[in-house]
């Protein structure tokens, strides 16, 4: 059975005040999104170690190219 890892894109400046960016604003993270992403590499770095990696191609990673994420 495979792992799946789900995450959102980090804090900019506009999702801390409320507004919704929608598909066309694409900034870059805050100084807060930033430390979180920073987080969440390494949470996930760890939890990759873990996993029994099978075969070459058992891994993929698939990331949105928006500067948010």
């Amino acid at each position: 059975m495979g792992s799946l890892f789900l995450a959102r894109h980090a804090t900019t400046e506009a999702s801390a005040a409320g507004r919704n960016l929608g598909r066309r604003d694409d900034p870059s993270l805050a100084a807060e999104g930033v430390a979180l992403a920073e987080r969440l590499g390494s949470a996930i770095a760890l939890e990759l170690d873990d996993l029994p990696r099978p075969g070459s191609g058992a891994l993929r990673i698939v990331s949105s190219s928006a500067l948010r994420c």
